[in-house]
């Protein structure tokens, strides 16, 4: 029997034209790369840096959030708290405080006269005190009346006190509204 050979071999000139071909592929796959890599780079460039900046702002930022609601709370506190400041200012300010009135009622004595209690009902007020004399007394009843809270007071009982040399002294009077307007 005879061996036969499938394999043909190849002339020189089709094995140039192989080379050649390859050659050519080669180099031409190499310029396509190369025009990818130009034409995509910078892009891939732009998108490295973005991502890169994208963290770092991300990293200051985590913060901003907490910020914000920190700052929100606080905005609402404060309107809570000049809510009530107002109020607070209202009610002050209002003719039928009795702050006012105590305030009065202290200024008008001296260190030497000791308030012991104060009575109210309605406009009509009772106020009994401890004083060393009865001058003390009658200058309290005398402040209080020249004041625009208080009319018509007067001493209605003047007694010895158990302590020595003291009074015990009772005022009655009636207390009246200012006149200013409330703002």
């Amino acid at each position: 029997m005879k061996h036969f050979s499938f394999i043909a071999t190849l002339s020189p000139q089709q094995q140039h034209e192989i080379r050649r071909w390859f050659l050519y592929s080669c180099a031409l796959i190499l310029l396509i790369i190369t025009g990818i890599t130009c034409y995509l780079g910078p892009d891939f460039y732009n998108l490295y840096t973005l991502k890169k900046e994208i963290a770092l702002l991300r990293e200051k930022t985590t913060t901003h959030t907490d910020l914000t609601n920190t700052k929100n709370r606080l905005k609402k506190e404060n309107g809570e708290l000049q809510k009530k400041r107002t109020h607070l200012n209202n009610y002050i300010t209002h003719p039928k405080n009795p702050l006012t009135y105590l305030t009065t009622i202290i200024n008008a004595g001296d260190d030497k006269t000791i308030i012991q209690s104060i009575r109210t009902n309605k406009k009509n007020i009772e106020i009994t005190l401890i004083c060393p004399t009865t001058e003390h007394a009658t200058k309290f009843a005398h402040r209080l009346a020249q004041t625009e809270y208080f009319k018509d007071t007067h001493i209605t009982s003047l007694q010895k006190h158990e302590q020595k040399n003291q009074f015990l002294c009772t005022i009655k009077g009636i207390c009246s509204l200012r006149n200013t307007k409330v703002e």
